[in-house]
């Protein structure tokens, strides 16, 4: 029985998926480890739809209404690339390199790494130093 937790459907994944990485975070923050039922129905009044909003709600009812599922204590794949992608950047390895690293493209990385100067994560560049273009 001790197997049952493995074989439920991961909530996080799901809202990563369908809804967003800010709201999979969030539910991944209030209720990591546990397992919860979906309703079959998405109430406005439902304190899982005050963490992931009424269409984030719609969308994982239609997948799971009605189903227990289980909130993964673990990050998120898209989780772990950012904070690879913040670590190796703040030690001043190239986007291309990153790229190879994480396995992702490098505009993908150069996203990352926008979001990541955006919302105070990673500092700007250093005056003179490459963006991690490259230059013909």
């Amino acid at each position: 029985m001790s197997d049952a937790p493995d074989l439920l459907p991961d909530l996080v994944d799901a809202v990563h998926r369908l809804v967003g990485a800010d709201q999979a975070r969030t539910v991944q923050e209030a209720l990591g480890g546990a397992r919860i039922y979906v309703p079959k129905h998405a109430d406005k009044g439902h304190w899982l739809t005050d963490l992931v909003g009424a269409d984030g709600m719609r969308k994982i009812v239609r997948e799971f209404g009605g189903d227990l599922v289980l909130v993964n204590r673990q990050e998120t794949k898209a989780d772990l690339h950012r904070h690879l992608v913040q670590l190796l950047s703040l030690a001043r390895i190239p986007v291309w390199i990153i790229a190879l690293i994480c396995d992702l493209s490098p505009r993908h990385v150069s996203s990352v790494r926008a979001q990541l100067r955006t919302s105070g994560e990673l500092p700007p560049p250093a005056p003179g130093r490459p963006s991690g273009k490259r230059h013909a």
